[in-house]
């Protein structure tokens, strides 16, 4: 999630995954693959930079999640279904 402040002074929370393009400017217009559009004081440059920087957070995140499991940590158990797939019967004529 990247933090950014909408022409009217609200702050919101974005997902950046939903981020599709970032048209240039002083003022982004980032375009989100709902298909809406969200016009922010931040320029596209800044828009950019906090989308590379949560990014990369996530990734430096699942690496040392990693670098523990390697470790030696106890890894959580898988969950398991008790009980196979349900299928569906249907009436033959």
């Amino acid at each position: 999630m990247i933090r950014v402040i909408r022409i009217d002074g609200q702050e919101i929370l974005l997902n950046s995954n939903l981020i599709s393009s970032v048209d240039p400017g002083e003022r982004a217009v980032i375009h989100l693959s709902t298909g809406d559009k969200i016009q922010v004081k931040t320029s596209h440059k800044d828009v950019m930079e906090k989308i590379a920087a949560f990014r990369q957070g996530f990734i430096q995140a699942l690496k040392e999640d990693s670098q523990k499991n390697e470790s030696g940590a106890p890894e959580k158990p898988d969950k398991k279904r008790k009980h196979g797939p349900r299928r569906r019967e249907f009436a033959r004529d």
